[in-house]
């Protein structure tokens, strides 16, 4: 056994071959939140997913890492709502105004920094304010021209910080893509999905029904998009499988996450499976 050991230590691979048919592996990991601070289930997702990286590229597969970030939820319509309070005279919420908008964003990373938990801490206590959020969120994704500008400063300016931070754990990104970027595929695949009979209308939204043969209790529906007209996490999580496969040519998409997002994945996956075989999650906690 020791013989053994010291052999495979010898070894430049340490007895490792590299697989015969190599793969195109996408690992998605860290999903760190634009315009939000971190907490420790991304450093958490961070680390494992580096290591599963740096594992299948050792084995001599194809491997991309993307950090998936959230930049298409709440927290971008109450950092909206609250910069209008503060800044109101900013062109961006100028709904008669044709632009350009400014190149270099109104805000630092201290500002955001600060700005987000006054404003998550104020729709809290506010439902007028919260409800001023929401609307603010559905029109960022309907694609109000002033909104995806300063969704895009959120983005610049929250990267800049992120990448600051991941370097020190020394986990490391190929793609620093987002929500955000499968959102012009959104109605085509919604329209698609209706087309073919897999979503239908319930009160008002559009949602997936979710049937397993081995279901013990029914699992809620897939909410493709509220009667708001907005989105959700699930349909974005949907189109970037499909973006993935499409554009990527991924042959194993393995999403490194959180136990208690089980529910949310058994739906996505429920969903994405009918079309793409090559999903795999890969829980931590309890």
């Amino acid at each position: 056994m020791a013989a053994f050991v010291q052999q495979m230590a010898d070894e430049e691979r340490l007895g490792v071959p590299l697989v015969t048919e190599p793969r195109r592996v996408l690992v998605d990991y860290g999903g760190a939140n634009v315009a939000k601070p971190m907490h420790v289930g991304h450093l958490r997702a961070g680390i494992i997913g580096e290591s599963i990286r740096r594992l299948f590229r050792f084995m001599g597969d194809d491997v991309t890492g993307d950090v998936h970030l959230g930049d298409w939820g709440t927290q971008m319509g109450q950092v909206i709502v609250e910069l209008e309070r503060r800044m109101p005279h900013l062109p961006y919420f100028d709904a008669s105004y044709s632009g350009p908008y400014p190149a270099e964003s109104p805000i630092t990373l201290a500002d955001l920094e600060e700005i987000y938990p006054a404003a998550s801490a104020q729709a809290k206590a506010d439902p007028t304010y919260a409800e001023a959020a929401r609307l603010a969120t559905a029109e960022l994704q309907n694609g109000r021209a002033g909104y995806r500008a300063l969704g895009e400063h959120f983005h610049d300016v929250s990267v800049v910080g992120l990448k600051e931070d991941y370097d020190k754990l020394d986990i490391h990104f190929d793609l620093w893509l987002g929500e955000s970027t499968v959102q012009d595929r959104l109605d085509e695949m919604i329209a698609r999905l209706q087309a073919q009979g897999f979503a239908t209308e319930s009160e008002g939204a559009l949602v997936m029904e979710i049937v397993e043969p081995d279901d013990k209790k029914p699992m809620p529906p897939l909410i493709l998009r509220k009667s708001d007209g907005a989105v959700l996490y699930g349909t974005t999580d949907l189109a970037t499988i499909e973006m993935r496969v499409q554009e990527f040519g991924s042959e194993l998409i393995l999403y490194v996450v959180d136990h208690r997002q089980r529910q949310h994945f058994e739906q996505v996956f429920s969903c994405g499976l009918q079309k793409w075989h090559c999903v795999c999650r890969c829980r931590f906690g309890a």
